[in-house]
C-alpha cells in the first residue's frame, strides 16, 4: 500500500445546494403540520391574529434550531473535508424539526419520549465530531506505529493481530493514503454510527465505538509490541550485579550508568593471548568468567513481575515474542496468544524475556587497569639456561603455583584501585 503525505480529499461543490435543499425540506415540512394546524383551528373557531402569530413563531423556532442543527453539520464537513454529512444526517435533521412542531403545537402523544429523541438526535452530531477528533488526534501516532512495524512500539508484524485490510483502511481513514469515506446512521440508533472507508473494490467499516478504543489504546483491532526498553534498563540497575555510577547528563541531570559486574558474579583469573606482540616474550590479556546463571537467579523475580505486566494481556505478549525475542534470541517457532495461557507457556516467557534483558552480557569480563586499558602479563619464552642443582625435597609451592598467586593478586588489587576510582 502506498503511503501519502497529503493525499487529495474528494472536493464537495454540491454543500451551497445542499443546504438550499434541505431548508426547502424544512420547510416544506414545517408547512404541511402548520396546514393541519390551521384546519384544526378552522374547525373550531375562525382563526385570530394571536392564533397566525403564534403559529409563525412556533415556525420561525423550528426553522432556526433546524438551521443551527444545519450549522453544525456543516462544521464536521470542514473538519473532515471530502465526507457526505449533510446526507447522513438529514434525517435526523428533519425529524427533529417535527417533533420541535409537535411539542410547540401540542400535538405531541408522549412530551417525554419526544424530547429524548431531540436530544438524542441532537447527540448524533456530537459523536461524530468526537469520531474527528479522536481521528485527528491519533492519525500521526497511528502513522508512526505503521513506521516501526515489527519494532517495540510499532505494530506487531503478525496478520492476525493486526489485518492487512483493517491497518489500509485506518491509514485510509486518517488520510495518510489515497481513499474515499462516507457515514452510515441508523434513525432508529442515533448514537451507533459507521465510517466506511472505500481503497479500490474494498470497503473498510469502523465503528464508533472502535475509534475510540483505538483512541483509549484498548482496541484489539490493533496491536502494538509493548517497549520494554526502560523497564529492563531498570531491572539490570537495580539487580545488585553492577557496579552502579551516578553521573551527569547534557541536561545536568544526575543519572545512573551501569559499571562493571561485581567481583561476587565472577570467576577466577584466566589468561588470553593477546594480540600484542614482544620478541621473546608472551603477553597475556587477564579476564574472568561471568557467574551468568547465577545472575540470572537473582535478577528472575523482578523479571517476572515485569513480565506478567505483558502476559495480563496475551496479544501483546504474542507480539513481542514473535516479533522482538523469537529474532534476537534465535529462537524455534513463532507462537500464538494461547501459548501464554498455561505455565508452560509462561515460563518460555519468563526465560525469553530475562534472557533478552541480559542480552549484552558476554561470558567473560576483562581485568581493567582503568576504563578502556585492558590488564596484561607479560611471561619470557626464552630457554631458561640450565644448572646442575642437587636434589631437594619439594616442600613448598612450586614456581607456576607463585606466578597464578601473584597474578590473582595483582588482578584484585587493579580491581580495589578501579573500584576506589569509580566511588
Amino acid at each position: 500500500m502506498g503511503a501519502y503525505s497529503n493525499p487529495q480529499e474528494v472536493v464537495d461543490t454540491q454543500t451551497g445546494q445542499h443546504f438550499q435543499n434541505l431548508q426547502n425540506t424544512i420547510s416544506q415540512t414545517v408547512a404541511g403540520v402548520a396546514s393541519s394546524y390551521k384546519a384544526e383551528a378552522e374547525r373550531g373557531k375562525k382563526e385570530d391574529e394571536e392564533n397566525k402569530k403564534k403559529l409563525d413563531a412556533i415556525v420561525f423556532k423550528a426553522e432556526k434550531e433546524s438551521l443551527a442543527m444545519y450549522n453544525d453539520v456543516g462544521k464536521l464537513s470542514q473538519a473532515k473535508p471530502g465526507v457526505n454529512f449533510k446526507e447522513a444526517l438529514n434525517p435526523f435533521v428533519e425529524e427533529t424539526s417535527k417533533l420541535n412542531i409537535a411539542l410547540d403545537t401540542g400535538a405531541s402523544i408522549d412530551r417525554q419520549g419526544d424530547l429524548q429523541k431531540i436530544a438524542e438526535y441532537r447527540g448524533t452530531v456530537d459523536y461524530l465530531q468526537g469520531d474527528i477528533a479522536n481521528i485527528s488526534a491519533d492519525a500521526e501516532g497511528f502513522y508512526d506505529k505503521v513506521k516501526k512495524r515489527g519494532r517495540m512500539g510499532g505494530l506487531a508484524t503478525d496478520l492476525d493481530l493486526n489485518k492487512a485490510d483493517d491497518v489500509e483502511g485506518y491509514l485510509g481513514l486518517i488520510n495518510k493514503i489515497d481513499a474515499k469515506t462516507s457515514i452510515k446512521t441508523n434513525l432508529q440508533k442515533p448514537s451507533e454510527r459507521t465510517w466506511l472507508v472505500k481503497i479500490g473494490d474494498k470497503e473498510i467499516p469502523f465503528d464508533g465505538a472502535t475509534i475510540q478504543k483505538i483512541h483509549d489504546n484498548n482496541s484489539e483491532l490493533f496491536t502494538i509490541i509493548p517497549d520494554t526498553t526502560d523497564n529492563m534498563l531498570k531491572l539490570v540497575q537495580d539487580s545488585g550485579v553492577y557496579d552502579i555510577k551516578m553521573e551527569q547528563n547534557s541536561k545536568g541531570e544526575s543519572i545512573p550508568t551501569i559499571g562493571y559486574i561485581k567481583p561476587e558474579y565472577l570467576g577466577p583469573i584466566e589468561r588470553e593471548p593477546s594480540k600484542s606482540t614482544v620478541p621473546g616474550k608472551q603477553v597475556n590479556q587477564l579476564k574472568q568468567k561471568v557467574k551468568i546463571d547465577e545472575i540470572k537467579a537473582k535478577i528472575f523475580p523482578a523479571a517476572k513481575v515485569q513480565a506478567d505486566g505483558i502476559l495480563s494481556n496475551p496479544r501483546e505478549a504474542q507480539a513481542w515474542y514473535n516479533d522482538i525475542a523469537v529474532n534476537a534470541l534465535k529462537l524455534k517457532n513463532k507462537v500464538t496468544a494461547a501459548h501464554f495461557l498455561d505455565d508452560a507457556g509462561k515460563y518460555d516467557f519468563y526465560k525469553a524475556y530475562l534472557d533478552y534483558a541480559l542480552l549484552p552480557l558476554e561470558e567473560y569480563q576483562y581485568v581493567m587497569n582503568t576504563p578502556g586499558d585492558i590488564a596484561t602479563e607479560t611471561i619470557d619464552t626464552k630457554p631458561a639456561r640450565t644448572k646442575t642443582t642437587s636434589p631437594t625435597t619439594n616442600s613448598g609451592k612450586n614456581k607456576q603455583e607463585d606466578t597464578q598467586e601473584e597474578l590473582q593478586k595483582k588482578a584484585e588489587d587493579l580491581k580495589a584501585k578501579l573500584q576506589n576510582n569509580n566511588k
